[in-house]
Parts: C-alpha cells; structure tokens; sequence
C-alpha cells in the first residue's frame, strides 16, 4: 500500500466520523428510497471545506460514515441491497443497449481474469429480478404439459403468459415477477443444461 492509499483511508475515516457526528439525519436519509444518496453530493455539500474532488475517496467517506451510523444495525445490508438495485436500473436504462452489452462483456472479462464466482443470487436482487427455485421449476415443467395450459387456436400452442399467471400466483403472491417471455427463456435454459452429450459411435476401419 502507496503512502497516498493509506493517506486517504485515514482521511476517509476522520471525516466519516465526523459527518456521522455532525449529520446524524444521513441514516434517516440513507433509509428512504424515495430520497436521493448520492455521496459526492453530500460530501461536497456538508464538507466544503476539505475540497474533496475524488469521487471514489466521497464514496469512501460517505461508506465510513454510514458504518458508524448503523452499528449494529442490520437494516443498512438491505437498503445497499435496494440502492444498488436502483443504481443498476437507472444505469440500464440510461445506456445504450450496445454500450451496455459492452459494459456487460468488460465486468465479465475482468471477472474470468480474477477468477471471480458470480453470486447469481445478487446479480438477479440488484437487477430487481428473483430466481428461480427448484419447486418452481417443477411446477412450470409439469405445466408444459397441462393441456388446460394451451391456447385455444388451431395450433394449441403453449400460452406462457397464462403459465406465469399461474407461476406468479402460486409463487410470488401474484406480483408480476414472472413473464411470457421469462418463462419460454427459463425453459430454454432448463433443457439445454438437462441435455446429455452426445456419444459418438466407434468407427470400425
């Protein structure tokens, strides 16, 4: 460690310390929602003084900050957990679908370099999705084949967005977490992963 590195992580704790002790309202503020956090703002705003311009070294403070505010206090886990949900959001929807995809194969790449595990679990809670469970994988295998699951056309068709219906009612209090088009994709990717691989016949010479 630089002795700059070390330098800011001191700073870093002397003035979260010290917005705790002076703005003890950051942890009411940091617990709604509906209200803005970001912390090169707050810094910026209640801490002019120190000229900070570093908005990793704002983070850091403001990070600092919010550990002495909710010592032992397990609710600020989940409202990182909501915040970073919304921040994915908002970056999703502020980019580009090509940049995104492009952000996207970056954080992968940088992943596989440090052999980094994806927490698929976190991944899908910041996306604002959830996952899958093994009981209701069952349940939309089983209802492939009910045929009260069909469209009533010609075809008889499978109608996923009845599928979901059923899906988001049983499992999910009949909140919209599931989709036509969710549904067909999870299928996809239950088959593809139940696939064997082929064997390839010996070739007699």
């Amino acid at each position: 460690m630089s002795k700059h590195q070390y330098a800011a992580i001191l700073m870093a704790r002397r003035l979260g310390a010290q917005l705790a002790n002076e703005h003890p309202e950051l942890k009411d503020q940091y617990l709604n929602p509906d209200e803005q956090f970001t912390p090169s703002s707050i810094v910026r705003m209640l801490l002019p003084s120190e000229n900070v311009t570093s908005d990793d070294l704002a983070s850091s403070i403001v990070s600092h900050t919010l550990r002495v505010l909710f010592l032992n206090d397990d609710r600020l886990y989940e409202m990182r957990r909501i915040r970073r949900s919304q921040l994915s959001k908002a970056i999703v929807a502020a980019l580009p679908p090509e940049k995104w995809s492009a952000r996207c194969r970056k954080a992968n790449a940088q992943r596989y370099k440090k052999n980094i595990p994806v927490d698929v679990t976190a991944m899908l809670s910041a996306r604002g999705r959830k996952q899958w469970s093994p009981e209701e994988n069952s349940v939309l295998l089983s209802l492939l084949v009910d045929t009260s699951f069909k469209h009533d056309t010609p075809k008889k068709g499978r109608d996923y967005g009845k599928i979901a219906t059923a899906l988001n009612d049983r499992f999910h209090g009949g909140e919209l977490v599931r989709g036509a088009v969710s549904c067909r994709s999870h299928i996809a990717d239950i088959r593809k992963n139940q696939k064997q691989p082929r064997i390839r016949k010996a070739v007699v010479i």
